[in-house]
């Protein structure tokens, strides 16, 4: 691997805090996001104790006993009584830039602000609560930033209420549930807050022979039948648009007679009419499940 000044600068601190001398020998230059990543966070772990964020991951990872946390926690002069917000990110592709070094960029001087990075492509964001501040007004933010300044392909979610060093760990498991249950079940959306995943978090936490039973049922014993393109976005439009034919056809450019002509071919198909409120919710329903279905299989 080229050793560029990023990759020098930490092997050369590494050899500070250690007395050895480290060498990459490594040459694949894809690897080199992974190869800072693990650099920092060597450095981190050879540090003195010094390092707040070395710390607060440990504690979001459950590394940190509660009789050990107050007093590891003034050793990091962090107040046990501070609030925070907490954002998880996650950036599907980094296209060669360093992510971290991004966020700290975008938080330059800002003191109420921690970055603790979990890997080269999830970070979480602890960000001192104020009484204005609204949570998820800030998560927009952050994502617009990360999509506009830095070009990155990003998701996140955020815990509603705020958290103190105590309720870290548990805080962190639920943002990381929201981001796995937002990413089944709400594809088009980058934002989740684990208080508002509604149906979602309900059919997670089901047992697939209750979601596959439920689905036989509402086909008579059988799977529902594939659907093509233009079904499944007719569809879509459909639901999003509230049921609502005129704004559907507006939406996807077609006269409202072809939107009632696919509808009337979607209720051949499927034996359900979404037109009518009770098949919309069991179609909407069947949809999620098998979304559910398709990534526990995987």
């Amino acid at each position: 691997m080229k050793q560029d000044t990023k990759v020098q600068n930490l092997l050369k601190e590494l050899q500070q805090n250690t007395g050895i001398e480290f060498t990459i020998i490594n040459d694949n230059e894809e690897s080199r996001d992974a190869t800072l990543f693990k650099l920092r966070q060597l450095v981190m772990a050879c540090k003195e104790k010094g390092q707040r964020e070395y710390f607060l991951e440990k504690v979001l990872a459950g590394e940190i006993s509660s009789a050990q946390l107050t007093q590891e926690a003034k050793r990091h002069r962090l107040d046990m009584e501070t609030k925070f917000s907490m954002y998880y990110i996650e950036v599907f592709q980094s296209h060669g830039v360093d992510v971290y070094e991004m966020l700290e960029t975008l938080f330059e001087k800002q003191a109420s602000v921690i970055i603790v990075p979990i890997n080269k492509l999830h970070f979480v964001i602890l960000k001192k609560a104020t009484e204005k501040e609204e949570i998820q007004e800030t998560a927009q933010i952050l994502l617009d930033m990360l999509n506009a300044e830095a070009m990155l392909d990003a998701k996140i979610a955020y815990q509603k209420s705020e958290v103190q060093i105590e309720t870290l760990q548990e805080a962190y498991k639920e943002v990381r549930l929201a981001m796995k249950i937002g990413k089944i079940f709400y594809t088009q959306k980058y934002i989740y807050s684990y208080d508002q995943l509604g149906i979602g978090k309900l059919i997670y936490e089901l047992p697939i022979s209750a979601c596959k039973a439920y689905i036989e049922e509402a086909f008579d014993g059988e799977m529902p039948p594939e659907i093509d393109e233009e079904m499944f976005i007719t569809i879509r439009a459909f639901f999003e648009n509230g049921l609502n034919i005129s704004e559907t056809a507006r939406e996807l450019y077609v006269h409202r007679n072809t939107l009632v002509y696919r509808l009337e071919k979607i209720e051949k198909e499927l034996g359900l009419d979404i037109r009518n409120f009770e098949d919309a919710l069991t179609y909407k329903l069947i949809l999620m499940i098998m979304d559910y279905i398709r990534y526990m299989e995987q």
